[in-house]
């Protein structure tokens, strides 16, 4: 340590009680430091090992508790339920002119959507700033 070498080249009393108080109080620091950094960890080990043993406790408990999904306890399969929800969603049409008629349908509804907004932004825009309330 670079502390201790003044201990021995100076032969001054006064110089070497003020360096091993200075040494002393810097062991004492380092080690109240290690002290509280193990305490530290030991109450981090704890309070896992804690909420580790709640869990498994709560999971146990809870698991006699949760109502199941009403579709595991169904006799109607997944492959059976996959074909349903393809029946329902085939609405778009089989042939390419049912598809194409389906196609056209959403994007005319889309663009009803949109048409107060094609109208109203450049009225605001030609309407100029003083017409928007405060």
């Amino acid at each position: 340590m670079p502390i201790q070498r003044y201990v021995f080249h100076k032969h001054n009393k006064y110089n070497n009680d003020v360096i091993l108080h200075k040494l002393s109080l810097q062991r004492s620091a380092i080690s109240r430091l290690y002290a509280r950094h193990l305490l530290s960890v030991a109450f981090a080990v704890a309070a896992t090992e804690t909420a580790r043993s709640n869990l498994w406790k709560s999971k146990s408990e809870c698991e006699e508790y949760i109502a199941k999904p009403t579709e595991w306890k169904s006799a109607i399969d997944l492959e059976t339920r996959r074909k349903e929800f393809g029946k329902q969603i085939s609405s778009l049409g089989s042939t390419k002119v049912e598809r194409a008629w389906a196609a056209g349908s959403r994007i005319v509804s889309l663009t009803l959507l949109a048409s107060p907004l094609l109208l109203l932004a450049p009225l605001a825009f030609l309407s100029g700033r003083d017409s928007k309330p405060d």
